[in-house]
């Protein structure tokens, strides 16, 4: 990579934000989400019709689209430990990597992203060895094999994530073979607590510095992820209504109404189409 890489997420569940998209702006999407099973397989998407279109919009404009594998939860329940039951034996590791790859090409997507939330150090091995798998049949095809990450750090600054889950437990779920695997990877730098702990600009700092200087990930594969919502309960076109200078380029770390959020440019918030923003 030779320059700054810009995606977006657009959710299968807001057909809506199709509309929104500035692909002039983008140089990659996510599209979230395929849901694992636990027994290594994929659900169906709830409208395969919609995919195509996005998948088709996205590469009539030249832009890259991945199908995103995962996600935090399915129907709200988290979906770690189906993960976790999905990669229990080598037969469904190797269902599961078959079946992801069997979406990437019924859909045409230009790759998989891993959103696994979370592998730990007890399932590193079986995420190395999904992951091997998946870049094998992603590189036979000349596709993309990438992967949304936790920041690495706590925002607490204490050891532990918002949750209180070991942030080291989860940062160590990728073996070193694992992280040199992916294309690139997004950094989850958000989610870190209510207020100013939520997204703040020392989190992404130490977030970058940790996957650049600790797991020696090169930093032209480090893309960073920025939270164009509040915590709590702060939409984007909430934060807009409440905050119209909320476009401008100045860093907020704490309103008085308890969100926290990066104010950004205007370049940035016309390319910030987000899906659910309105």
């Amino acid at each position: 990579m030779n320059k700054f890489k810009i995606g977006t997420y657009i959710a299968g569940w807001n057909e809506g934000g199709i509309k929104k998209l500035r692909y002039n702006c983008l140089d990659f999407i996510n599209y979230a989400f395929a849901v694992p099973t636990e027994d290594g397989d994929i659900r169906p998407f709830a409208n395969p019709d919609f995919v195509h279109q996005v998948v088709k919009e996205a590469h009539e404009h030249g832009v890259t689209i991945v199908i995103s594998v995962g996600g935090w939860s399915w129907q709200d329940v988290p979906l770690e430990a189906t993960f976790e039951k999905a990669t229990e034996t080598p037969e469904k590791i190797e269902r599961l990597a078959k079946a992801i790859t069997a979406v990437v090409d019924e859909f045409d997507f230009d790759g998989a992203d891993m959103d696994w939330e979370y592998p730990r150090i007890h399932t590193a091995a079986v995420n190395e060895k999904l992951l091997e798998l998946l870049s094998a049949a992603m590189k036979e095809r000349g596709k993309l094999l990438t992967a949304a990450v936790f920041a690495g750090v706590s925002a607490l600054d204490n050891g532990n994530d918002h949750l209180g889950n070991s942030v080291k437990d989860i940062v160590y779920g990728f073996t070193d073979r694992a992280l040199e695997l992916f294309d690139w990877i997004n950094l989850m730098v958000y989610d870190g607590g209510n207020g100013a702990l939520h997204s703040s600009y020392d989190f992404a700092l130490r977030s970058g510095r940790m996957w650049r200087d600790e797991r020696k990930v090169p930093a032209d594969k480090l893309v960073l992820g920025v939270p164009f919502y509040g915590r709590p309960g702060g939409a984007y076109w909430k934060i807009l209504a409440a905050h119209p200078d909320a476009d401008l380029p100045v860093f907020v770390e704490h309103l008085p109404d308890h969100e926290s959020y990066m104010k950004a440019s205007r370049h940035m918030h016309a390319c910030a189409a987000a899906a659910g923003a309105k």
